[in-house]
This record gives structure tokens, C-alpha cells and sequence, in this order.
């Protein structure tokens, strides 16, 4: 392709296919009232740096549901496109 000033630019159309880091958590659903979304909380447990306290970390998604979770259950999320605005996880397997 050649623009107007006489110089070649080149349309990359091949997509890279370098792998990409999947966002992957194992978390207990705590709402599925929705119809096909259920809200997850994701725990991480880990001591202090310096002073070696278990600290723990949470953190609540909202999954996208279609395999049929409910309340309690625990489930693995991986991370999607954008389904809605708070959306961007899928439920794939009920462990």
C-alpha cells in the first residue's frame, strides 16, 4: 500500500501468536440471584514481608454463568472479554 507521499507502509494481517496470560481464580460463588451471573469472592492467603502474619486478600468478580452454579458453590473463572460493564470473567467449571 502506498500513501501519498510516495512511501510504502505495510498492513500487518497476520495476528501474533504469542500466548497470552489467562487471569485464571478459584472462588466461592456468594449471589446467583441474577439469571446468568453469579458474583465470585477470590481469597488470597499469604503472610507479611516483614512482620510473617497471615494476611488474607479478597476480592469479588462478577462471572458470566451459563453451566448453572449456585449459591455456595466453588467454581474456577477465567477471564474473558468484556460480556457487560462489570462482567469480564466466565464460570468454566464447577469443582
Amino acid at each position: 500500500m502506498k500513501s501519498k507521499k510516495g512511501k510504502t507502509v505495510e498492513k500487518d494481517s497476520q495476528k501474533n501468536n504469542q500466548n497470552k496470560l489467562v487471569k485464571k481464580f478459584t472462588g466461592k460463588v456468594i449471589s446467583a440471584s441474577m439469571e446468568k451471573t453469579v458474583k465470585v469472592i477470590w481469597e488470597k492467603r499469604m503472610p507479611h514481608p516483614l512482620y510473617r502474619k497471615v494476611i488474607s486478600n479478597r476480592k469479588k468478580f462478577f462471572a458470566h454463568n451459563e453451566i448453572g452454579a449456585k449459591l455456595g458453590d466453588m467454581v474456577e473463572i477465567v477471564e474473558c472479554r468484556p460480556i457487560s460493564k462489570l462482567k469480564k470473567f466466565k464460570v468454566i467449571k464447577i469443582l
